[in-house]
C-alpha cells in the first residue's frame, strides 16, 4: 500500500480492531490510516466472525475461519471471474455505506 499508492477499506469488529492495535503492525496501520490509505468501518458483532473476505479489482478471496477461531489461510475460495468480482465489490460497498468510518 505504501509503495503502490493503494488503499484499504476495512470492515471489522471491535475485537479484531483491538487485535490490530495490539499487533506488531499497529504503527504502520495508524500511519497509513492517518494518511487516508486505510479507512476502518466497525460493525457491532454479536457472534463469532467466521469469514474473511478480500475484494480487489482482479480477484476475490474468501477465507473461512474454524469454529475454534483458528485462521487457516491454506483454505480459501478464490474467484477471478470479472462479473463476480464486480458483484462482490458492489456488495461490499453497499454494506460499507451503512456504516460510519472511524
Amino acid at each position: 500500500m505504501e509503495e503502490n499508492d493503494g488503499h484499504l477499506d476495512l470492515i471489522t469488529s471491535n475485537i479484531l480492531l483491538e487485535n490490530i492495535y495490539a499487533s506488531e503492525f499497529h504503527e504502520r496501520f495508524f500511519k497509513l490510516k492517518g494518511k487516508g490509505k486505510i479507512r476502518v468501518y466497525v460493525v457491532k458483532q454479536g457472534g463469532k466472525l467466521n469469514k474473511f473476505l478480500t475484494c480487489t479489482e482482479n480477484y476475490a478471496l474468501l477465507y473461512l475461519i474454524h469454529d475454534n477461531g483458528i485462521y487457516d489461510d491454506s483454505i480459501i475460495l478464490l474467484n477471478e471471474d470479472k462479473s463476480n468480482i464486480e458483484k462482490l465489490n458492489k456488495l461490499f460497498d453497499s454494506y460499507k455505506d451503512t456504516l460510519n468510518p472511524q
